[in-house]
């Protein structure tokens, strides 16, 4: 099962122009969160601005149709970036960004980011680093290849623009490439620049897409060159769905699904330092499908003690969640999160709290079609994990299969974030939910 179903419109317009081996469209929640610049200080947990409270779903953007949420970061108040039906009637999506406080009042208007005419715009990300937000996404401009661009913008935390939208360049060889590049994944670095990673395909050669590291100096500008996950790594297979994370000595982990010419999906990762050097050696994460897994998302903050990669497990039927230590290595003891009995999981998010984290997803039942999208904490000592109830966030309405995206608040506290309805009368959703860690 595929999710997002905008990206329908965008994989259409792939079907005649797409690179050999091409993935299919990203969907993915994955890394975000703030960074402690570079003062050296330990960065401190972001607390609420004002009281916050569990609560009744909510309308996020009432205003446009069609809505499907990207990221959401947390910084005292919740910034949240998400795809919207395009405001000049064609069946293309705009990226739009939004700030909510803690009770759930407009901090910040929506704002549509995406200027490019006659381009669908999705799959968007954030990340907060100590003095600007980082907002970057997918773009097809349904031209000749390459038709498919990773696109950005930068922000004051005041929501005024310091960098305009633009497409990022990356390079081979040293030298400018003809790709098409997309699935955003980012982070912040010290001294106010960010790290994306993402999958290009290079015009001219053969096989699938890549998966990759760009920096983009404090200007916005890329810095250095662009580093290719080894060929070594995993030469036979198509890379999609990368997702960053970072530790607190600011290394960085990239994990993404392979996806062989024939065959299941495997889950693969490699440890990076922070200027883009892979490091360490590429292995499979290995949890209870013996490898098999998709749809990666990180969680990672400055203030955390640890990062967590959450994914899909397609190994037995129904699929089911595994979390691990982001950085403990392919091994690593994972906790399982499943669905009520029955029911498929799929579209994981997870992020981080000071003691451990919590993962929300979509779950549908295979026999009823019944969707919810629910949630998870658990606490992790180091060595293993403890899970507390599962909470069904959604309500009684349709659920589109779309990925959730959520936050830590406070205390049990989590938001939470998803699409509600069906069709093209897609509402985007917001919860403030206590999800206990036991």
């Amino acid at each position: 099962m595929r999710l997002v179903a905008g990206l329908s419109i965008l994989l259409g317009a792939l079907a005649c122009s797409n690179p050999a081996g091409a993935p299919p469209g990203s969907g993915k929640p994955d890394a975000g969160a703030g960074d402690a610049g570079s003062s050296g200080q330990a960065a401190q947990e972001p607390s609420c601005t004002k009281p916050a409270k569990a609560g009744e779903a909510f309308a996020v953007d009432p205003a446009h149709q069609t809505e499907i949420p990207g990221r959401v970061a947390f910084d005292g108040t919740l910034w949240l970036s998400y795809s919207h039906a395009a405001d000049d009637g064609s069946a293309d999506f705009d990226v739009a960004l939004t700030r909510l406080g803690c009770d759930g009042t407009v901090a910040m208007s929506p704002e549509t980011l995406s200027h490019a005419a006659s381009s669908n715009d999705v799959d968007s990300t954030i990340a907060l680093g100590a003095d600007r937000l980082l907002v970057a996404w997918s773009a097809d401009d349904h031209g000749d290849q390459p038709n498919l661009s990773l696109r950005y913008t930068e922000l004051e935390l005041d929501g005024s623009a310091l960098v305009p939208e633009t497409a990022l360049s990356t390079t081979s060889g040293g030298e400018p490439a003809s790709a098409n590049v997309w699935q955003p994944s980012v982070a912040p670095l010290p001294g106010g620049g960010f790290v994306v990673a993402g999958t290009r395909g290079i015009v001219g050669e053969p096989g699938g897409f890549r998966a990759f590291i760009q920096r983009i100096d404090a200007e916005g500008r890329p810095s250095g060159p662009t580093v290719d996950v080894p060929a070594s790594a995993d030469s036979q297979s198509s890379m999609s769905n990368p997702a960053l994370a970072k530790d607190p000595a600011g290394d960085l982990m990239l994990a993404w699904s392979a996806e062989p010419a024939s065959g299941a999906p495997t889950m693969q990762e490699a440890l990076l330092e922070s200027n883009g050097t892979f490091f360490g050696p590429t292995t499979a994460v290995v949890g209870a499908g013996a490898g098999y897994g998709q749809y990666p998302s990180a969680g990672f903050a400055p203030w955390a003690p640890r990062a967590f990669l959450a994914f899909e497990d397609d190994a037995d039927s129904p699929s089911t969640i595994l979390v691990k230590d982001a950085f403990a290595g392919g091994t690593a003891a994972t906790l399982e999160l499943q669905s009520p009995p029955g029911s498929l999981s799929t579209g994981p998010a997870v992020a981080v709290s000071k003691t451990g984290g919590a993962v929300a997803w979509f779950g549908e039942n295979q026999t009823t079609g019944g969707r919810a999208i629910l949630a998870q904490a658990f606490a992790f000592d180091g060595t293993s994990f403890t899970a507390g109830a599962q909470v069904t966030v959604s309500g009684t309405g349709r659920v589109a299969p779309d990925a959730p995206t959520l936050a830590h608040v406070d205390g049990d506290l989590w938001f939470v974030a998803w699409a509600q309805g069906t069709g093209s009368d897609l509402t985007m959703e917001g919860r403030f939910v206590e999800l206990p860690q036991s």
